[in-house]
Order: C-alpha cells, then structure tokens, then sequence
C-alpha cells in the first residue's frame, strides 16, 4: 500500500493559504521595518519593536514563500512518501525486508507549543542493511511538514504528522499495529 505524505486536500489548502500568508508578509513586513527605523531615528525605543514585527514578517513571507513553491510542486506531482507490501517497508532510504524488522513504534514528540511531531521508527535487528529501490519516493518536503526519511540509531524513521491515518491503515493491512513509546525511552526498552 501506497503512503503520500500529504493528501491532496491539505495540499490544496497549503496551495491557497502559503502564498496569501507570504504575501501580506511581503507587504506589511516592509512597512513595519520602515516605521520602526524611523520611529528609532528620531529617539523612541518603540521603533525596535515595530522594525522587530518587521523583520519578522519579511521572514515569514521567504519560509511561506519557499514552502509555497514546494506545495505548487507536490500538488502537480507527488512521489509516494513510503510503500509497505508483503515484502516489507520502502522509502527514499531504501527497502527493508520484514525479517529486518524487529517491531515498529510510533513517537510523539513535543515541539514546544501545542503542537508534536508524530513519527513511526521502524526498529530494525542488527545488520540490517537497505536494499536499492527502483521508485523515486519523497525524501523530506520541508522539516516542520514531512521530514525526510532517516536511518537513526533506532532504526528507520518516518514522520507521520501529515499522514497518520494513510500510514496506520498501511501499516493494519499487514498486521502491524505501532507500540507507543517516547523516545527517551527507546534505548532502554528496543534494544
């Protein structure tokens, strides 16, 4: 089964709201970096903040702008984030057989604010080596939507956050269902 890292409505949505977004920061990001500059120039230490503001939107508008030139390109083609089959798990890293695979884990971690990183970590037995894949497959789109696929000390990891559903639904179609587990703890219980 097939798993895209972004459905085509949350790539629709990010096609509709990234560039608007860049593009009030284009604007107003300008104007507010002006006005601080100037409400410096003539003594007052509110100018910092307002040219602060400023800044802070000329960089929202070049992350949102980038991320919006990456959206526009998943949204006209999308390589498959991973592929599980009967065979075993395939990424941009390579492809894992079933008997290479000691269990699979699902880790949240917290970013700080509300929000957490969802990722499966495919613990694999010692020695396991990648095999070569002959599809192209998705390699990371930008590190706070869909990180790349990564060969850690645990395992194979795979972030989720935009695909929980798809990648579940993969993963039951085989039998596996992803223990829990935090990562500090990983170490001490996977190995």
């Amino acid at each position: 089964m097939t798993v895209y890292a972004m459905s085509r409505w949350q790539l629709l949505g990010a096609n509709l709201t990234f560039p608007v977004v860049a593009l009030v920061g284009i604007v107003f990001g300008p104007i507010f970096l002006i006005a601080g500059l100037r409400e410096l120039t003539r003594g007052h230490v509110t100018g910092i903040v307002v040219a602060f503001f400023g800044c802070g939107g000329l960089y929202l508008a070049f992350w949102l702008g980038r991320a919006s030139i990456q959206s526009f390109r998943l949204r006209r083609h999308q390589d498959p984030y991973f592929l599980v089959d009967d065979l075993g798990i395939e990424c941009a890293r390579g492809r894992f057989a079933w008997r290479d695979i000691l269990r699979v884990v699902e880790v949240v971690d917290p970013t700080g604010d509300s929000s957490s990183l969802r990722s499966l970590i495919f613990i694999l037995h010692e020695g396991a080596t990648p095999q070569p894949v002959e599809s192209p497959y998705l390699d990371g789109f930008d590190k706070e939507a869909i990180a790349a696929a990564n060969l850690t000390r645990y395992g194979l990891e795979l972030s989720i956050n935009q695909c929980k559903k798809q990648a579940h639904a993969a993963l039951a179609t085989y039998g596996y269902v992803p223990m829990k587990a935090e990562r500090k703890e990983l170490p001490r219980t996977m190995r």
